[in-house]
């Protein structure tokens, strides 16, 4: 029969959605929000030469390294690379995709660690053994850890020996040092010494190392490195590791949401079936995870009507992203961030100067804001992106800012239900039955993205997992068209049969349905028969007459688990580059 494109899950967790069998893109690609990344100031392909691609001082090669049409290779004391002049002395970030190769004697590296190690940084023009490296670990010398000499190092683990890594070492001009890994930071340090600053050496220098300590040499690769004049966002790390093709992964939704609006061109709700209404002069800019809320600052909003799933009783989670605009100070009280009349957050200002944001909740006991007591805010600078949540377990109210808990008031009791014609709102406090008098006043200016709302307390672990994500966000279901039983209709399923049912995976211009992984294929928990050598019963067959390669496979009709009187059958697989799929088509079940 002819497939059906699935619809939304009403009142249901439905990740991000594409409606690729459709033809229709319903979400801004990541490559829109790349617009926001600073412009590096020097660029080093090392395709077989050493120059700046955009006009600036070249490398310097030393020793024996070798450079190939790829990159640069380092196998030799004393061997590597170094620039000249190009460093913003102060502040600024030098971004590479490097290997660190394993050494060849790992007992060696076993019994003392520190000798098996690279200097991939020196800011010292090599007279001090400060600067970056890259250490084995203790247990296996396949892995290792940052070290920041001698001021901070980070987890073992974090480095892979052998493989390629996007790495990312920033200063700013209070002498904060962070270094990433794969878009995540791994480890920060205070520049206390000026070591990292290139006021009085001008030089860098990349894997340059004498390693006294063994006869056997570092070995390393470099593929690229950028210079940027100043120190970039973690968000502006993590959008080059995905550019690079490096991460971070997107992270699955967390269970029991129930209301995700991510602001990607429009105010639909994208796991129920909630849509704001904007108001004023509500547009969408770049944000974090493709689009944006943008607010400014005067009557602005999104007003969300009451819903009964709106109105979490027990527990709730809000998360989103926010970033003010410079001229937001967001100072005294209050602009309306996400909120409710009983549940939400807000900029409520500060005692210290400047502003920050306060979790809300309100129960028969307390209308209770961790903004208590007084100068406990978290003060946020203008300009920049941060991750706030909000968290209502029955025992405690908690505020949580990139992933960190930040404040933390006792609370208990079930909170109120959102007052009939009331909003949850989003950029303002306007709606409210309980406190109309809030309406035309609390206007927040600059960008909200990828609000969320749950009805249950987020653990801290996804919380965390939710804000390390950054721009590649809360994973995307790939919505594709199958067909159950392809050549028949009404698609009769006998239950009790003990052999298989086929279903077609069908491809389209966007998506090829031979990238599905057969082992992840689950027809309404039904999963695909093995083979006497192993394989799955799985072929490649134009079932549709569209000249595309569909997927046909065989699942196990008794591992069926349909609800009692079901009528569509919902297939969920994933691909072999990770990306979750789910299409849906109509069934007859006999008993």
């Amino acid at each position: 029969m002819k497939p059906v494109v699935a619809s939304p899950n009403k009142g249901g967790c439905n990740p991000r959605r594409i409606l690729l069998a459709a033809g229709i893109v319903t979400v801004f690609g990541a490559a829109s929000a790349k617009a926001q990344v600073p412009p590096p100031t020097h660029v080093y392909e090392l395709n077989g030469s050493l120059a700046d691609t955009l006009g600036g001082p070249s490398l310097v090669a030393s020793g024996s390294g070798v450079l190939g049409a790829t990159g640069y290779t380092v196998a030799a004391h004393d061997s590597g690379l170094s620039l000249t002049g190009a460093m913003n002395p102060l502040s600024y970030s030098i971004e590479m995709v490097i290997r660190i190769d394993p050494y060849p004697d790992p007992e060696l590296c076993n019994w003392a660690p520190y000798v098996c190690s690279l200097k991939a940084l020196d800011s010292q023009d090599r007279t001090s053994d400060e600067g970056f490296y890259m250490i084995t670990a203790d247990l296996d010398p396949a892995t290792g850890h940052l070290q920041i000499f001698p001021l901070a190092d980070s987890n073992e683990g974090d480095v892979v020996f052998g493989e390629l890594f996007h790495w990312v070492f920033t200063r700013d001009a209070s002498g904060l040092l962070s270094a990433y890994v794969n878009g995540t930071l791994r480890v920060t340090a205070v520049d206390t010494t000026g070591a990292w600053a290139f006021d009085v050496f001008d030089t860098i220098h990349f894997l340059m190392d004498d390693h006294a300590f063994v006869d056997d040499p570092p070995r390393g690769f470099l593929d690229r490195i950028a210079i940027y004049d100043q120190p970039l966002h973690f968000i502006d790390v993590a959008r080059l590791s995905i550019a690079a093709g490096f991460g971070p992964a997107c992270v699955p939704p967390p269970s029991d949401m129930v209301g995700w609006w991510p602001g990607d061109g429009n105010t639909m709700d994208i796991a129920g079936d909630n849509p704001g209404l904007p108001f004023g002069d509500t547009t969408f800019d770049f944000g974090v995870a493709d689009q944006a809320f943008r607010f400014d600052g005067d009557g602005d909003g999104v007003a969300i009507p009451e819903a009964p799933e709106l109105s979490p009783a027990d527990q709730y989670t809000i998360d989103f992203w926010m970033r003010a605009d410079e001229d937001n100070p967001m100072a005294g009280c209050c602009q309306g961030l996400v909120r409710s009349d009983f549940y939400g957050l807000e900029i409520v200002g500060s005692d210290l100067g400047g502003g920050g944001p306060a979790a809300l909740a309100a129960t028969p006991t307390d209308f209770a804001g961790t903004n208590n007591p007084p100068g406990s805010v978290p003060l946020l600078n203008p300009g920049e992106w941060y991750h706030l949540t909000g968290v209502y377990d029955g025992a405690d109210l908690q505020l949580y800012v990139n992933g960190q808990l930040a404040a933390s008031v006792p609370q208990t009791g079930t909170m109120f239900p959102m007052p009939a014609g009331s909003n949850l709102a989003i950029g303002s406090e306007d709606g409210f039955v309980n406190e109309p008098g809030l309406t035309g006043l609390r206007y927040f200016k600059g960008l909200i993205d990828e609000v969320e709302l749950f009805s249950r307390a987020l653990s801290p672990e996804e919380i965390l997992g939710i804000f390390q994500a950054g721009p590649a966000g809360k994973c995307k279901v790939v919505e594709v068209a199958i067909d159950i039983k392809p050549g028949s209709f009404p698609n009769s399923i006998n239950l009790n049969s003990k052999g298989t049912t086929p279903v077609a995976i069908l491809s389209s211009a966007e998506f090829n349905a031979l990238t599905v992984d057969p082992a992840t294929v689950r027809l309404e928990g039904a999963s695909v028969k093995l083979l006497g050598n192993g394989g799955y019963q799985c072929s490649a067959q134009d079932v549709n007459g569209d000249s595309l390669s569909d997927l046909v496979c065989h699942v196990k009709t008794q591992e069926f688990n349909f609800a009692p009187g079901a009528t569509t059958g919902v297939l969920e697989a994933i691909t072999t580059a990770g990306t979750p799929i789910r299409g849906e088509d109509s069934v007859n079940l006999v008993p």
